[in-house]
């Protein structure tokens, strides 16, 4: 990825000096794989799993991340770097799982440096509880133990779905462009309201994660800007039906034109998107492009701001019923048209 200067959150830094001097397990992490470590945690506190699962004969953990099929390529690439894991195909997906006891200690050495900032945090302090008591138990038949089950039944039942949040749960928050565009792509989206020819950035989350909104919010507002009165950055709470349960989630929402010309796109264009979000983000600021040139007035303006839009999202992905109807070699020609139409704009203005 590619180095950023001035990166918040310098006591990372030192700690991976400091870890690389000894002769721990860390000492193989290189210096320059931090950016990549900070947007996997970030990408982590978005999409990641911690999971246990109890059995007659053994107590299993595993760590997953389950994207759509189109992400394979992002799973491959985690999977390369901590030469961890296994991959799982299914009809429309796929997930990248780390269960045995090596593997997963790797991921500790990360997530015990580059802390997780959203309250997956808790899930991860309890599944490396639990696995700690379980690996350094003194019978390899873990019912012999007195009181193991219990234990880990106990931290078992209280993570995840079943956690309840209170305020005694307090954590430090520190933000790091790489972290903030890991979990931009799992949770985040670049979007454009037709009727308006309005763009916004977003993320979500379940909305006890008001507490990180409010900082990533904090931490925007505090990049480089020399203008004042800025409009439309706000953090919300909202209730959303999900599988037909009501779940209550914690927006940031950001459509004021100058913070995202100024901020947002200077922002995650000195970041290398590793999902397909990253074609969302393109074609958004291409929209942003035909926008700021005042072309969304121009019909044929907006035709392609209609059409780049038309693809963005959920429409790009392969399962879309619009994209299965098309073969592969038609979906290219027309990006390929699209492209020359926008550069035939761009020359005219």
């Amino acid at each position: 990825m590619k180095p950023i200067k001035n990166i918040n959150g310098s006591g990372n830094l030192a700690k991976f000096k400091r870890l690389n001097s000894t002769n721990s397990i860390n000492s193989k992490f290189k210096y320059t794989d931090l950016e990549f470590y900070q947007w996997f945690v970030g990408f982590t506190d978005a999409e990641g799993c911690f999971y246990i699962k109890i059995g007659v004969k053994q107590i299993q953990f595993r760590f997953s991340i389950h994207l759509h099929l189109d992400d394979l390529p992002v799973l491959q690439n985690i999977q390369n770097h901590f030469k961890a894991g296994n991959i799982y195909i299914q009809k429309t997906s796929a997930s990248w799982e780390v269960t045995k006891k090596d593997e997963i200690l790797k991921l500790f050495d990360i997530f015990d440096i580059i802390c997780l900032n959203t309250t997956k945090r808790f899930n991860y302090l309890d599944f490396k509880e639990a696995f700690l008591l379980y690996n350094s138990r003194s019978e390899k038949n873990f019912h012999a133990v007195p009181g193991l089950l219990e234990k880990i039944s106990f931290i078992k039942d209280r993570m995840n779905s079943k956690r309840i949040f209170n305020n005694s749960e307090t954590r430090d928050i520190e933000i790091s462009p790489n972290w903030l565009l890991g979990f931009t792509e799992g949770d985040g989206s670049f979007f454009v309201r037709l009727n308006k020819f309005e763009l916004n950035f977003s993320l979500a989350q379940a909305d006890f994660d008001l507490l990180l909104f409010n900082h990533i919010k904090e931490y925007l507002l505090r990049l480089p800007l020399n203008i004042n009165n800025l409009k439309n950055i706000y953090v919300s709470t909202s209730s959303t039906l999900v599988k037909n349960e009501k779940k209550d989630v914690v927006h940031l929402k950001i459509s004021d034109t100058t913070f995202l010309n100024e901020i947002i796109i200077p922002f995650f264009k000195n970041l290398q998107f590793l999902t397909k979000k990253g074609k969302d983000f393109s074609d958004w600021v291409t929209i942003m492009k035909i926008k700021n040139l005042s072309l969304h007035k121009t019909e044929q303006g907006k035709e392609l701001i209609t059409e780049l839009a038309n693809r963005m999202n959920d429409n790009r992905l392969s399962t879309n019923l619009k994209n299965q109807a098309i073969s592969e070699s038609s979906r290219i020609d027309l990006a390929n048209n699209l492209d020359a139409k926008i550069e035939k704009l761009f020359d005219r203005s």
